[in-house]
């Protein structure tokens, strides 16, 4: 939601990101780690400190510029390298793995999540980007629940794409922000207004879990569920965090 990428950049992005999601699964597979609320509790504090160091870089707090690919490819390793040294402790030492690996992971977010914090001068725009989040966020549900879809997962991810959405419509709306990726800046363009995300968020959704649906089952569902909800998420909380910090 800052500088927009290239029509390249979001190829070769996208690229990295698919080949990253891959190696992941395998590893998680290699791990024989369950994709349940216990991944989820090892995982949330490294997506978190992905968004946050994101957020970081894009308000120079850093002292230089980290680009996406290069955050996503480090919070990536270390997940991996967590997730793994969680799973031996707790076969070698009978430690929970989400202890272990969640641990970790929120120490390691506690500069960036506590730099922000103090760093923080337009509260009101979190204000703004949660009470379109509940209100898109209760209407979807609430409609996909009366149609029968309880998946939880699903649910999930839904939820974290209308953060993302609701995010991405207070910055271009009420701050001036542009919208990063081609294809959804053209069409706001054409639409003349940031609000048609809400559309293209459900129908890009429906079909990404149509295609799941059919092709996995089980873990591998949910799996694909768990790398839907980081794409939604992720980008939700540091669009926020920026417009928090940066205004």
């Amino acid at each position: 939601m800052t500088a927009g990428y290239t029509a390249t950049e979001a190829v070769v992005y996208s690229l990295l990101l698919g080949a990253g999601v891959l190696a992941l699964r395998q590893v998680i597979a290699g791990l024989a780690l369950r994709m349940s609320g216990r991944f989820f509790a090892a995982t949330l504090p490294l997506v978190l400190l992905g968004a946050l160091t994101q957020t970081l870089s894009d308000s120079t707090m850093l002292g230089f510029s980290l680009n996406a690919p290069v955050i996503f490819v480090t919070t990536a390793a270390a997940a991996l390298l967590l997730l793994a040294s969680g799973a031996a402790a707790e076969r070698l030492a009978g430690l929970r793995y989400e202890w272990v690996s969640g641990g970790a992971g929120a120490v390691m977010l506690a500069y960036p999540a506590l730099r922000l914090f103090r760093e923080l001068r337009y509260p009101e725009a979190g204000v703004e980007v949660g009470v379109l989040f509940l209100i898109s966020t209760l209407t979807v549900l609430i409609l996909l629940l009366a149609a029968g879809y309880t998946h939880p997962w699903g649910l999930l991810a839904v939820a974290a794409h209308m953060l993302d959405a609701s995010s991405t419509v207070v910055g271009i709306e009420r701050y001036g922000y542009v919208e990063e990726l081609p294809l959804e800046g053209m069409v706001m363009s054409l639409a003349g207004t940031a609000y048609v995300i809400f559309p293209m968020k459900l129908i890009a959704l429906a079909v990404a879990f149509w295609v799941v649906s059919r092709a996995c089952s089980g873990d591998d569902r949910r799996f694909w569920y768990f790398v839907f909800f980081v794409l939604g998420f992720a980008p939700g909380v540091r669009n926020t965090a920026t417009m928090m910090t940066l205004g």
